[in-house]
């Protein structure tokens, strides 16, 4: 199940701060294990959720409309030929660069505001990466 504990899971401790941060969720944890538990706990919010979504830019919100209308999943590659290229960044260039606040893209934003992920899922021809939007919030999209 492509879920937010499953979307939390591949960042590092530096990122799910950031994430944290842009949901106005404050973190007591300096463990990443903790901080995750932590933060999927304060992101799973309808009330939360909706007050971060109205703050989106209407290509943001249409672009996890888009997602959310296939199960909450599309191909990564269709997602970021949409909405742009997720930049590779290590902790180092996101320090420096601050992408959270400083997204280049719809994809970039909805990334680091932890509303998209990017997974795998096993169809008929193997695996393939997907853009999803965790389970949780699916029921909460307008």
């Amino acid at each position: 199940m492509l879920d937010l504990r499953t979307l939390l899971a591949g960042y590092d401790l530096g990122t799910l701060r950031d994430i944290a941060e842009l949901w106005g969720i404050e973190l007591r944890s300096a463990e990443r294990r903790s901080a995750l538990s932590e933060l999927a706990v304060g992101m799973n919010s309808e009330a939360l959720f909706k007050e971060v979504f109205a703050a989106l830019p209407r290509s943001a919100a249409d672009a996890l409309a888009d997602v959310s209308s296939g199960s909450g999943k599309m191909p990564w590659q269709a997602f970021e030929h949409a909405y742009g290229e997720l930049r590779p960044m290590g902790p180092a260039r996101r320090k420096r660069e601050k992408p959270h606040r400083f997204p280049q893209n719809t994809t970039e934003q909805l990334w680091y505001l932890g509303l998209v992920g990017r997974g795998t899922r096993r169809d008929e021809d193997g695996l393939s990466e997907v853009a999803f939007v965790p389970a949780e919030f699916l029921p909460w999209l307008p």
